[in-house]
């Protein structure tokens, strides 16, 4: 496994930054899980965000699931 520039890695925080005004604003819903109130969001092809909306100014950020990993082993 390589380690990410530090181009990419400013340019991954901008996408969490950018999904995080989305969700913030209302205007989206992305996936939901097996697991009450908890929803997914793909961050980039590599990366999945695991979330739950807390109230309408809080979003709570649970987890960065690298999508290479054995689902299964998935724990938040």
């Amino acid at each position: 496994m390589r380690d990410w520039s530090e181009k990419e890695a400013q340019e991954f925080i901008d996408v969490v930054d950018e999904t995080e005004f989305i969700l913030k604003k209302g205007n989206v819903d992305f996936q939901n899980t097996d697991m009450p109130g908890i929803k997914r969001c793909v961050i980039c092809k590599q990366i999945t965000l695991f979330y739950r909306i807390i109230d309408r100014r809080n979003i709570e950020f649970l987890r960065f699931w690298n999508n290479n990993q054995d689902f299964k082993k998935l724990s938040l």
